[in-house]
């Protein structure tokens, strides 16, 4: 069964939901599982979920013991898709203004299966994790 707890991440209540494989997956490992939830503005709109094993820069915060998360929304330094090729991915740079807090999603749901973690967030309310193989 999925426990869903509300955490306040830069001064927004967030809903996070766990599965219990996920849950399980968190209390059998020995150090904390870092959590961006990543918003790219640019010549598209990206978000995904990102899992580190080590802190992958600034920002994060311990919302239960083993997990720490960050809301990273970022922009493109160039958007022309020659340019993107020839550097081998874009350039991401932190989201300017005050307006990126105002960005940060009110939900966050984490799975763990037989493909590692999943995740996804969003801003309407929680459902039903996306990848068939994430759910219970």
């Amino acid at each position: 069964m999925a426990r869903t707890r509300s955490i306040d991440l830069g001064g927004r209540r967030l809903a996070l939901r766990l599965t219990r494989r996920a849950q399980e997956a968190l209390d059998g490992r020995r150090r904390p599982l870092y959590v961006d939830m990543e918003l790219l503005f640019s010549c598209l709109v990206r978000k995904r979920v990102l899992f580190h094993d080590a802190p992958a820069g600034e920002g994060y915060v311990e919302v239960m013991p083993g997990l720490a998360l960050r809301f990273l929304p970022v922009t493109a330094r160039a958007c022309p898709v020659d340019e993107v090729i020839a550097r081998g991915g874009q350039e991401l740079v932190p989201l300017p203004g005050a307006r990126a807090a105002g960005l940060t999603p009110r939900f966050l749901e984490l799975d763990h299966g037989s493909r590692g973690w999943s995740g996804r967030f969003g801003y309407t309310g929680p459902g039903a994790l996306s990848d068939s193989n994430a759910r219970e």
